[in-house]
């Protein structure tokens, strides 16, 4: 607005010397006594000057400035519509959209929210096949050194139908690989004397998105909604919630519930697997 204000007073200011101008070369060739032909060129270059500047001037004071004004309430109503989906995205406690999976993991990659959870912490995972995450075996041992509790469910792999392998794009493969990652990863905290949980459950809930819960450095629980729209990390959208606020909150409620309805299938605490629906044989040794 400033630069618009200095603008419009310079083009009002040398219009008007402009057309001083011209009233001075209007008035120089009457009143000059030189040649008739000079005097002519004097009057007919003032009376231009004065014809085109007026026009000038009028034009930007009815015509320009009308246009302006267009374009300010059209950006007024852009700002406010834009004001308002944020303030909304504030209510429901919307933090952050990703456009992938790819730029949320290089915001927020699990070690570093496993370095910023508190050594009780809980991170929550209700998931499909719990794939990406149970092959970030370095980022899981940290998080169990530490003594954080992981709780995970993903779908049991003799509910997968051709719904979840064309919607949700899930497939027993990748449950398998989960699982193997799993195992491995037990038998490591078994022979390490680990003393953080890590459990694992079935839940039954044919949902093409999943949650990962966790706590953020300022010591509130953020809730990442993924949604999935392919295989491919591009092919996912990923949007960061607060769970103290409405949408947050709901969100949490309906995984929560999933989670605390699913069956659990092997618990490991401390050193000790305390559950192991799967008969899966550990000796302290990396398998």
């Amino acid at each position: 607005m400033g630069k618009f204000k200095e603008a419009k007073e310079s083009t009002y200011m040398w219009s008007a010397i402009m057309i001083l101008v011209g009233i001075v070369f209007i008035l120089l060739g009457k009143v000059l006594n030189i040649d008739n032909t000079i005097k002519g060129v004097l009057e007919f270059v003032g009376i231009t000057f004065v014809g085109v500047f007026a026009v000038s001037l009028i034009y930007e004071r009815f015509v320009a400035e009308k246009h302006f004004e267009d374009f300010k309430r059209l950006l007024t109503t852009e700002l406010k519509e834009m004001d308002s989906i944020q303030s909304k995205c504030t209510k429901l406690g919307i933090n952050q959209i990703f456009e992938t999976r790819y730029t949320y993991e290089t915001e927020y990659p699990l070690m570093n929210i496993i370095d910023h959870s508190p050594e009780d912490g809980e991170i929550i995972c209700v998931a499909r096949s719990l794939f990406h995450l149970l092959n970030k075996t370095g980022e899981l041992k940290k998080g169990l050194e530490k003594g954080l509790t992981f709780k995970l469910a993903l779908i049991d792999p003799e509910k997968i139908n051709p719904s979840l392998e064309k919607v949700s794009l899930l497939y027993k493969s990748d449950i398998d690989s989960a699982l193997k990652a799993l195992k491995d990863l037990i038998s490591w905290a078994i022979k390490n004397k680990a003393k953080g949980t890590i459990e694992l459950k079935y839940h039954w809930a044919d949902f093409p998105d999943s949650v990962f819960i966790f706590t953020s450095k300022d010591r509130k629980k953020k809730l990442v909604w993924d949604l999935t729209f392919g295989r491919d990390l591009t092919q996912k959208r990923v949007i960061i919630f607060d769970t103290d606020y409405p949408l947050g909150k709901d969100l949490k409620s309906r995984y929560m519930t999933i989670y605390q309805n699913a069956t659990l299938q092997i618990k490991y605490s401390n050193g000790n697997v305390e559950h192991n629906s799967f008969g899966w044989e550990f000796d302290g040794n990396f398998i």
